[in-house]
């Protein structure tokens, strides 16, 4: 039985920051969450495609870390690679070259996946994240969605025929926007909702996120780290952070709390180098002035 296996794209990042420049870091937010999710003692599993380039480099980490693998599909030919350019801790631009991963499609998924308490569908081809989806609602499996770039160029209307078939969505306040061509947050995430998800997510940056439900919008805070490395990936553990406080049947407050403390202790390291710990959190939690959940200690 798995808390949580991670489908989606995994990548060769090249991340560029104005004072440091970091190379053949293993990213792409499936591997992440699988990472971090294992790191906080959830039991997760990856879906992905790596090319024959970088396969060893992949499989030795999710070994060391303990991220079950069975699914990782290695075809010869180039990995997916990212090169992201930052000014200060603020995207300026993406250069994507697709590689093995963007075959990835639903048929990568085992069946013997299907024995966990949620699914994470990262970004990954268009229609391996809508087939994915529509298997798990048959399957009566909680959904956790985060939609890939292509959605942001189809109307809503079509977008909302896949939406249906999720749980949670996750995304941050631009993607957000794009997805739903609205200007507003409110009405943006108004209209997912009305769609089907009965979380609706939006990570904030350094502005925090917010939790909606049919009842209620919960602002969640940003817990501010002792310093700022690398802001790849932060996403990526605020999802991991607030699904580990489900699993452990927390309120949605306090679930966004330990997202928002995973978020700030990954940016204190370099990419997946410093994967964040229970300890470390609960210190965060100290230094903030909150009570670390007792459920998670130990």
């Amino acid at each position: 039985m798995f808390d949580i296996i991670s489908f989606g794209q995994s990548s060769i990042d090249e991340i560029i920051y104005e004072s440091a420049t970091y190379r053949n870091q293993i990213g792409g937010a499936a591997l992440y969450v699988a990472a971090i999710g294992s790191s906080l003692g959830l039991r997760t599993g990856l879906v992905t495609r790596i090319g024959s380039d970088f396969a060893n480099q992949l499989l030795i980490f999710l070994s060391k870390h303990e991220i079950y693998n069975s699914c990782i599909r290695v075809t010869n030919g180039t990995s997916t690679q990212l090169s992201l350019t930052y000014k200060g801790q603020s995207l300026e631009s993406i250069t994507i070259s697709e590689g093995v991963a963007s075959a990835l499609s639903e048929t990568d998924f085992s069946d013997n996946y299907l024995s966990t308490q949620a699914v994470y569908i990262a970004p990954a081809p268009y229609l391996a994240q809508v087939e994915l989806a529509r298997t798990l609602k048959l399957q009566g499996i909680t959904t956790i969605f985060d939609p890939h770039a292509d959605f942001e160029n189809i109307p809503f209307e079509q977008t909302a025929a896949v939406l249906k078939n999720i749980d949670i969505f996750f995304a941050n306040e631009q993607e957000t926007l794009r997805l739903t061509q609205q200007q507003d947050l409110l009405t943006a995430i108004t209209n997912i909702a009305s769609a089907g998800p009965r979380l609706v997510i939006i990570t904030k940056g350094a502005k925090g996120a917010w939790i909606w439900t049919k009842d209620e919008l919960i602002e969640i805070p940003a817990l501010a780290p002792d310093k700022v490395i690398d802001v790849v990936g932060a996403g990526d553990a605020f999802k991991t952070g607030f699904f580990w406080g489900m699993c452990h049947k927390l309120s949605l407050q306090e679930c966004g709390l330990l997202g928002a403390g995973t978020a700030a202790c990954i940016i204190e390291g370099i990419g997946l180098n410093s994967l964040p710990t229970r300890e470390q959190i609960a210190l965060l939690f100290e230094k903030h002035g909150l009570s670390f959940p007792l459920s998670l200690i130990g």
